[in-house]
């Protein structure tokens, strides 16, 4: 029985579209932008960079997950621990990037501003309100994402704290310990979770 997606991962596996069109090189684009990541867990480390993180990118870069590994693991059963990195708009100002040549003005503002645009409680006492985030309110922005997919959440644990620890890392501000909802192994959304 062919999974949902199984005939998509085939073709990216072979360089070409439907059409046979060349498509993007699969070793330079990150792993889980065009393929989800899936499996059974998944550990979010929302980070904030506390001196220079050059030095700590350029090394966790080199963990990331590109589309062709995640599709070589996804053929092999997806068992294996996959790494994907994000930036935020601040995260990237410290990187010495222009967030703002992005033309994307909700990304540019970050999630404490455009709360009161999305309906979120306006009562700093109310739990929803952004000072009571635990990441991405007001003094919680996070300067990057860690992704990372485990079998188990053992083995997620040791990668997110190898690759967020060592000298010069990053504050992990939030941890989501994230978890298939079921085991069919059909993902429901990009990332592989219902919300």
């Amino acid at each position: 029985m062919t999974r949902p997606g199984e005939h998509v991962d085939a073709e990216f596996a072979r360089g070409r579209g439907a059409a046979g069109e060349p498509l993007l090189d699969l070793d330079e684009i990150q792993g889980n932008i065009l393929v989800p990541f899936g499996g059974p867990v998944q550990h979010h480390l929302y980070l904030r960079w506390t001196s220079d993180p050059r030095p700590w990118v350029g090394r966790a870069a080199a963990a990331v997950t590109s589309t062709r590994a995640l599709l070589a693991d996804r053929a092999r059963g997806g068992g294996g621990t996959v790494v994907g990195l994000s930036f935020s708009a601040r995260g990237l100002r410290a990187l010495g990037r222009r967030p703002d040549t992005l033309l994307d003005v909700p990304f540019q503002d970050g999630l404490a501003a455009r709360s009161p645009l999305l309906g979120d409680p306006a009562d700093p006492a109310d739990r929803g309100h952004p000072d009571n985030w635990p990441v991405g309110g007001r003094g919680t922005t996070a300067d990057a994402l860690l992704v990372v997919r485990a079998a188990d959440h053992a083995a997620a644990r040791a990668a997110a704290d190898r690759l967020a620890g060592g000298r010069g890392g990053p504050e992990v501000l939030h941890r989501d310990r994230c978890a298939s909802l079921d085991d069919s192994g059909y993902e429901r959304e990009h990332f592989g979770y219902r919300d």
